[in-house]
């Protein structure tokens, strides 16, 4: 898989533990999740606030979860 696939693919399972998705049932049965487009042009100020703020700690949560305190607050100050 190339790079921009692979980083679609991670974006999309980021947006997902965002809380941003939408689910549907497939033919057989089984719940399907798949990520919400994010417009961010289509956005006012407050939701994309709150979009970049749930990706953001959904990063730290899953991603970062094993890094000390300092190395956190590094990574939120690009933030």
């Amino acid at each position: 898989m190339n790079e921009a696939a692979q980083f679609d693919v991670f974006r999309n399972h980021l947006t997902v533990i965002a809380g941003y998705y939408d689910s549907c049932y497939t033919i057989d049965g089984s719940v399907r999740i798949e990520a919400k487009s994010l417009a961010y042009d289509k956005m006012d100020a407050d939701e994309f606030k709150q979009v970049y703020t749930a990706l953001i700690n959904a990063a730290v949560r899953k991603i970062f979860k094993n890094c000390d305190y300092d190395i956190e607050q590094k990574l939120m100050s690009f933030f």
